[in-house]
């Protein structure tokens, strides 16, 4: 600020002002801010769309997520008995191939509840094992890993195969040493080398229109892993047989 008795004065404050030392004098008038109406009805929830979109997309994605494997997990009934079914050869796994549900719903009909689920189930599982020049390689790699990996579980005890599936099961292992001896389960005399039962000779291929099938398809039952699962494979095998679980 100039100062009116000091004739210099005017000269100074050009100095400090050219010194960059003027004083500074902020402005103390209060500034006004622009107050916007709080939106409501549509306009509301058109602003919450816009700002939350993506939020509301993603949350409801999760829930639904949620809620599906849920509902999955509650309504797919478990396995009272698993039977695992593997065909190597052409003729073989043409009977065989796409019979999965028929099998599935035709077993479950000779098994009890075990876990008291409320269902009758029995886990049907199918390999086709080909190796031939038919199969795609990729395909054929990725049956044998699955073969290996269902070979390797305690549950799946009870099985249908052809020969040439037994075969590479066994490769130079005796037979008894893999699969059950079928005469301390059953009475028949269909029993083949003490293991093999013939599945077209049983109930269950009258049932599912598989009396026409090879004569190398078998019935047979891998030795005890779990022995629940084993006494459970053994009831139904007595059953695939003869209708009869005693």
């Amino acid at each position: 600020m100039n100062d009116p008795n000091n004739p210099n004065s005017d000269k100074i404050a050009l100095l400090k002002e050219k010194q960059g030392l003027t004083e500074v004098i902020e402005d103390e008038t209060p500034h006004l801010k622009r107050v916007y109406p709080k939106p409501t009805g549509k306009k509301a929830w058109e602003n919450f769309w816009y700002h939350y979109k993506i939020h509301v997309w993603v949350f409801g994605f999760i829930i639904l997520t949620v809620v599906f494997f849920m509902y999955d997990s509650f309504s797919t009934p478990k396995d009272d008995v698993a039977v695992l079914s593997v065909t190597s050869d052409k003729s073989s796994s043409a009977v065989m191939w796409g019979k999965t549900e028929m099998m599935g719903e035709a077993l479950s009909l000779l098994v009890e509840d075990y876990n008291g689920d409320g269902k009758n189930h029995v886990g049907y599982y199918y390999i086709d094992a080909r190796t031939d020049g038919g199969v795609d390689a990729e395909v054929a790699s990725a049956a044998q890993t699955r073969l290996v990996g269902e070979l390797q579980s305690n549950v799946n005890l009870l099985m249908f195969a052809d020969l040439d599936t037994v075969e590479k099961i066994c490769a130079d292992i005796p037979y008894g040493e893999v699969f059950a001896d079928l005469r301390s389960v059953i009475r028949s005399k269909e029993i083949v080398d003490k293991v093999f039962f013939p599945l077209n000779k049983t109930y269950l291929a009258e049932i599912t229109e598989l009396k026409d099938a090879p004569d190398d398809i078998y019935v047979m039952l891998r030795k005890p892993g779990d022995q629940e699962a084993y006494d459970r494979s053994v009831i139904l095998l007595r059953y695939i047989v003869d209708n009869n679980g005693g």
